[in-house]
């Protein structure tokens, strides 16, 4: 038998068969990171002085009144640290230099008995959530559109990466999440106590796109 690309290949006349399977179009992963600064403490205090509003109803949870809260000096640090983290996202997942500045930000209250409605980010490529206070957890949705559905196994757990519909990660207070800004994703009823977390969206600067390929975009001056 012989080996092509560590892929046992038989021989003439063999019927043996190595089987395998590929991951063919990914979705882009979740990153996760955790903030070490001693400022933690400051920054959950701060922002629950701040100014809250409701925009989509009394069972919705509310924003901040502020939507660009990352200019402010307290969050010099964790301004840094979302940077780096993008940065490597970029680095890591999209592989590009080029490079994603966070363009708003603020802050999402979500007090026991509400919820945080079924939404993505447009006007976005890398959206980001930074846990403030714990409380129920983020979920992603699958919006791949499968025709049929088939019946599943019994007694044993069906879904894996391949199948999977939805995708929870805990509410853990000095997490950043970062994700595609595509990926639909809600927050189900707070059960627990307030929780506090903070959103923001990136977006390219300078100049991208191929100019051959009619797909240029130059976001400093005219063409």
């Amino acid at each position: 038998m012989k080996i092509r690309n560590n892929i046992k290949t038989p021989e003439k006349g063999s019927f043996l068969y190595e089987k395998s399977f590929s991951v063919m179009f990914s979705v882009p992963p979740l990153m996760k990171a955790y903030y070490p600064h001693d400022d933690f403490d400051d920054i959950v205090n701060y922002v629950k002085g701040l100014q809250y509003e409701t925009t989509n109803g009394s069972i919705d949870n509310s924003q901040s009144v502020d939507t660009f809260v990352l200019n402010k000096d307290i969050f010099s640090n964790l301004n840094e640290f979302i940077k780096d983290c993008v940065k490597e996202y970029t680095d890591k997942i999209f592989v590009t230099d080029q490079e994603l500045n966070v363009t708003q930000s603020w802050v999402n209250r979500t007090k026991i008995g509400q919820e945080h409605h079924y939404h993505y980010h447009q006007n976005s490529i890398l959206s980001g959530v930074f846990f403030l206070k714990e409380g129920s957890p983020i979920k992603f949705l699958n919006n791949r559109n499968y025709s049929f559905q088939l019946e599943h196994k019994k007694d044993v757990n069906p879904y894996n990466q391949y199948n999977q519909t939805t995708y929870e990660y805990p509410s853990e207070p000095r997490i950043l999440v970062l994700f595609p800004s595509y990926l639909p994703h809600y927050v189900p009823l707070n059960t627990g106590g307030d929780r506090y977390s903070m959103s923001f969206n990136t977006f390219p600067s300078g100049s991208f796109g191929s100019k051959a390929g009619l797909t240029y975009v130059n976001l400093e001056k005219e063409v």
